[in-house]
């Protein structure tokens, strides 16, 4: 039986021979909170531990590189590049997978050279790199990898006729400059069987003049379709200022942006296609009932509030606090300084270990909130979480107002 809110949103499906609870999946972000040698930390396993307690039915772990040494080096990002790394990713899978989400990892590469410069040697290499970290990931106990091969990352740009000048068996013809994915694919599934889902992240149109079109895209996901579980739709190219705000949508752009694209891709594939773009629930439930997708991956809105998933399917949309898109979190994540994860409307995100973790009173306390508005609102579910007998409001205020009687204009 269907949820009585969000009939299509909880529905199960089967992602490779795994059977996911719903069709909603974390996208993938760093939240920078690894320590520099990318090893998992406590900070990191709560950030992630409230994602999935939320209710998402895959929980991705974002930006982990393949090779993560001092020439590629980002740090404060898992590091796929070394087998020190199982111990401590296994207790983050099982971390994810104890509020029954699929725990998912995305495999990144972040040097960013051309494939024509690359020596069949280096090709060698970097495709056992992400052999080896898929290896590792099974090791671990994860249940599905995400290949990152969007917004213009460099295993995309084999396939791209402008940037793959080679003139060898990688470049030239489609059935070359596709050769490179295929048997990176072909050997990650040789040595994971279908104990890992694999799911794989493109731009289903980078939107640059030169770039990979949607026709060129449809051609390359049905090339690699029978060695993929899941398609996960995006957009863009991350080198290309003027289409950055589609990989991100503002508050500028509608919700679900993007949406389109993911479903030209569910009307040519059997495998199932992941949209992704700035879709809220009601937009999800819409996708999903035309058919135009078959799961949602939102990161976001499940930041600005981890209980929104809970909160749609307990029929309370309205008490979820709304992501205002303003990119906060974008902005410390890929352009500043790579920021532990902030946001502007969840004061908690990125110290879940701080705050998510102290000890309860022993007796409830009366607590006192004084003025109205976003200050009010997002202090009552703290109270609730350390023992308040409930939260006590002026009367007198309303959000963005002065008090009555001060004789000041509205804010």
């Amino acid at each position: 039986m269907g949820n009585k809110y969000y009939e299509h949103i909880f529905q199960p499906i089967k992602i490779g021979r795994m059977t996911v609870k719903n069709r909603l999946e974390t996208a993938p972000a760093g939240p920078f909170l690894a320590d520099f040698n990318g090893d998992v930390t406590r900070e990191l396993i709560e950030w992630y531990r409230r994602l999935a307690r939320g209710g998402a039915g895959i929980v991705t772990i974002g930006d982990s590189p393949v090779k993560n040494e001092m020439e590629t080096r980002i740090g404060h990002v898992i590091n796929l590049g070394t087998d020190k790394i199982v111990n401590t990713l296994c207790r983050l899978a099982e971390v994810i997978q104890r509020y029954g989400a699929k725990a998912s990892i995305e495999l990144t590469y972040h040097v960013n050279r051309a494939p024509a410069q690359m020596s069949r040697e280096e090709i060698r290499t970097l495709r056992q790199d992400f052999v080896n970290a898929a290896w590792r990931c099974l090791g671990a106990g994860m249940d599905m990898i995400m290949i990152h091969g969007a917004h213009g990352q460099a295993i995309s740009q084999f396939f791209s006729p402008v940037r793959n000048q080679r003139t060898d068996e990688y470049g030239g013809s489609t059935a070359n400059r596709v050769r490179f994915i295929k048997e990176m694919l072909s050997e990650i599934r040789d040595k994971v069987g279908d104990r890992l889902a694999i799911e794989y992240r493109l731009s289903g149109d980078e939107l640059i003049e030169g770039g990979l079109t949607l026709e060129d895209q449809l051609e390359f996901a049905a090339l690699i379709e029978d060695q993929v579980d899941l398609f996960n739709i995006s957009a863009a190219q991350i080198f290309d200022f003027d289409t950055l705000p589609r990989m991100f949508p503002t508050a500028y752009y509608p919700h679900g942006v993007n949406a389109y694209l993911a479903a030209e891709f569910k009307k040519v594939l059997k495998t199932p296609v992941t949209a992704v773009g700035s879709i809220d629930f009601e937009l999800a439930e819409e996708i999903l009932a035309k058919e135009q997708a078959d799961m949602v991956a939102m990161l976001r809105g499940v930041i600005a509030d981890p209980d929104c998933i809970r909160k749609a399917k307990e029929g309370r949309s309205e008490e979820i606090r709304p992501c205002i898109r303003c990119n906060l979190c974008i902005d410390r994540l890929h352009w500043g300084y790579h920021w532990p994860a902030r946001c502007a409307v969840n004061p908690v995100t990125g110290r879940e270990a701080e705050f998510y973790n102290y000890p309860l009173p022993l007796a409830k306390k009366k607590v006192v909130v004084v003025g109205g508005g976003a200050g009010r609102h997002g202090s009552c579910p703290d109270c609730s979480q350390v023992r308040s007998s409930g939260c006590v409001v002026g009367e007198r205020r309303s959000p963005g107002r002065t008090p009555e009687n001060s004789g000041q204009p509205a804010l």
